[in-house]
Protein backbone atom coordinates (compact mmCIF):
# COMPACT_ATOMS: atom_id res chain seq x y z
CA UNK A 1 0.00 0.00 0.00
CA UNK A 2 3.07 2.09 -0.18
CA UNK A 3 1.82 4.18 -3.70
CA UNK A 4 -1.42 4.83 -2.65
CA UNK A 5 -2.48 7.88 -1.46
CA UNK A 6 -2.64 9.01 2.42
CA UNK A 7 -6.09 10.27 1.79
CA UNK A 8 -7.56 6.98 0.26
CA UNK A 9 -5.47 5.02 2.72
CA UNK A 10 -7.11 7.28 5.61
CA UNK A 11 -10.85 7.12 3.96
CA UNK A 12 -10.53 3.14 3.66
CA UNK A 13 -9.57 2.88 6.84
CA UNK A 14 -12.58 4.61 8.32
CA UNK A 15 -14.50 1.49 7.08
CA UNK A 16 -12.15 -1.02 9.31
CA UNK A 17 -14.66 -1.53 12.09
CA UNK A 18 -17.54 -1.84 8.90
CA UNK A 19 -15.59 -4.92 7.30
CA UNK A 20 -14.56 -6.02 10.14
CA UNK A 21 -18.47 -6.97 11.46
CA UNK A 22 -19.35 -7.86 7.91
CA UNK A 23 -16.38 -10.40 7.62
CA UNK A 24 -17.61 -11.75 11.05
CA UNK A 25 -21.13 -11.81 10.26
CA UNK A 26 -20.09 -14.10 6.94
CA UNK A 27 -18.15 -15.96 8.77
CA UNK A 28 -20.94 -16.79 11.23
CA UNK A 29 -23.97 -16.94 8.72
CA UNK A 30 -22.27 -17.20 5.40
CA UNK A 31 -24.44 -19.13 2.59
CA UNK A 32 -21.21 -21.07 1.45
CA UNK A 33 -18.70 -23.05 3.15
CA UNK A 34 -16.44 -21.17 0.56
CA UNK A 35 -17.50 -17.40 1.81
CA UNK A 36 -17.32 -18.57 5.79
CA UNK A 37 -13.97 -20.16 5.18
CA UNK A 38 -12.67 -17.10 3.41
CA UNK A 39 -13.89 -14.95 5.81
CA UNK A 40 -12.43 -16.68 8.49
CA UNK A 41 -9.11 -16.32 6.91
CA UNK A 42 -9.58 -12.67 6.36
CA UNK A 43 -10.28 -12.03 9.76
CA UNK A 44 -6.95 -14.65 11.37
CA UNK A 45 -4.80 -12.63 9.32
CA UNK A 46 -6.01 -9.06 9.74
CA UNK A 47 -5.60 -9.81 13.60
CA UNK A 48 -2.35 -12.39 13.98
CA UNK A 49 -1.10 -11.29 10.73
CA UNK A 50 -0.44 -13.98 8.16
CA UNK A 51 1.58 -17.30 8.99
CA UNK A 52 5.23 -17.42 7.88
CA UNK A 53 5.76 -18.93 4.29
CA UNK A 54 7.44 -21.79 3.85
CA UNK A 55 10.13 -22.09 0.99
CA UNK A 56 11.32 -25.23 -0.53
CA UNK A 57 12.15 -26.84 -3.77
CA UNK A 58 10.18 -28.64 -6.37
CA UNK A 59 9.62 -31.80 -4.42
CA UNK A 60 8.08 -29.78 -1.54
CA UNK A 61 10.65 -31.10 1.15
CA UNK A 62 14.31 -29.65 0.12
CA UNK A 63 15.58 -26.69 -0.11
CA UNK A 64 15.53 -24.20 -3.16
CA UNK A 65 18.23 -24.44 -5.66
CA UNK A 66 19.11 -21.53 -8.12
CA UNK A 67 20.91 -22.01 -11.26
CA UNK A 68 22.51 -18.70 -12.74
CA UNK A 69 24.16 -18.40 -16.25
CA UNK A 70 26.32 -16.28 -17.49
CA UNK A 71 25.84 -15.18 -20.86
CA UNK A 72 28.79 -12.76 -22.70
CA UNK A 73 28.83 -11.99 -26.27
CA UNK A 74 32.67 -13.21 -27.93
CA UNK A 75 33.52 -15.84 -25.78
CA UNK A 76 34.91 -18.64 -27.45
CA UNK A 77 34.32 -21.65 -24.56
CA UNK A 78 31.29 -22.95 -23.41
CA UNK A 79 29.52 -21.71 -20.60
CA UNK A 80 28.49 -24.06 -17.74
CA UNK A 81 25.42 -23.72 -15.06
CA UNK A 82 27.24 -22.67 -11.51
CA UNK A 83 24.30 -23.77 -8.57
CA UNK A 84 24.22 -21.64 -6.09
CA UNK A 85 23.71 -23.36 -2.26
CA UNK A 86 22.41 -20.92 0.02
CA UNK A 87 21.29 -21.38 3.80
CA UNK A 88 17.73 -21.11 4.58
CA UNK A 89 17.14 -18.45 7.13
CA UNK A 90 15.61 -19.45 10.42
CA UNK A 91 12.73 -17.11 11.18
CA UNK A 92 11.35 -17.43 14.61
CA UNK A 93 7.39 -17.54 15.45
CA UNK A 94 5.46 -15.63 18.08
CA UNK A 95 6.05 -18.34 20.95
CA UNK A 96 9.94 -18.49 20.50
CA UNK A 97 9.94 -21.89 18.22
CA UNK A 98 11.82 -21.30 15.07
CA UNK A 99 10.92 -22.61 11.20
CA UNK A 100 12.27 -22.30 8.06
Amino acid sequence: MANVPADIRFLARGYTKTALQMLGGIAETGTSEAARVAASIALLDRGWGKPPQSHTGEDGERDIRITVRHIAEGRDRALYAKVIDATPVRHEIGNGEKTR
